[in-house]
């Protein structure tokens, strides 16, 4: 699985087979050619266009409302990391883009390692990586940085929270 999707859906519990099918909609609406498909991890879904263009997909998936997806995650960086150095380095850009959205306090992380990443870095290395950036965390943020693992690739993507559907939350990608 090293093909880089635009997106990660998380499907709510339960409601894979219909978070599939709202991620294909999302898919299709985005590119006539995009794609959805499930994971081996339960409710997990990977979102694949030809032009993966996070930032538009973000603006998609912003209209209309989600009832199975509980978050939507664009892709704005991918990476096969072989280190986790290489993992980290991303993560604090990430970090560092948030802070110039001068008008949030508290930075809201996202965080699950899925597969083989999670033996390269956990959960706990991004909330040190954070805490060593001067980022101050905060469930409630309005910014928000996310980082997906799985298998093989690690998606990251930094922006603002956004409701799109009664509890679904999308990073919705700032240019």
């Amino acid at each position: 699985m090293s093909e880089c999707p635009t997106a990660v859906i998380v499907a709510k519990p339960k409601r894979q087979s219909w978070a599939l099918e709202e991620a294909w909609d999302l898919a299709v609406a985005s590119h006539p050619e995009g794609r959805a498909e499930a994971t081996r991890f339960p409710g997990v879904i990977l979102v694949y266009t030809p032009e993966r263009d996070p930032y538009r997909f973000s603006v998609i998936a912003a209209r209309g409302s989600r009832g199975f997806i509980q978050r939507i995650v664009p892709a704005e960086k991918c990476l096969t990391p072989r280190t986790p150095e290489d993992i980290t380095k991303l993560v604090e850009a990430a970090f560092s883009s948030v802070l110039n959205l001068a008008a949030y306090k508290g930075v809201r992380l996202i965080a699950s390692m899925r597969g083989r990443v999670k033996e390269l870095l956990d959960v706990n290395d991004i909330i040190n990586t954070a805490l060593k950036a001067g980022v101050k965390l905060d469930r409630k943020g309005k910014a928000v940085v996310a980082v997906e693992g799985i298998d093989d690739i690690v998606i990251i993507s930094a922006g603002i929270t956004y409701q799109c559907g009664p509890s679904c939350l999308l990073v919705y990608l700032k240019r």
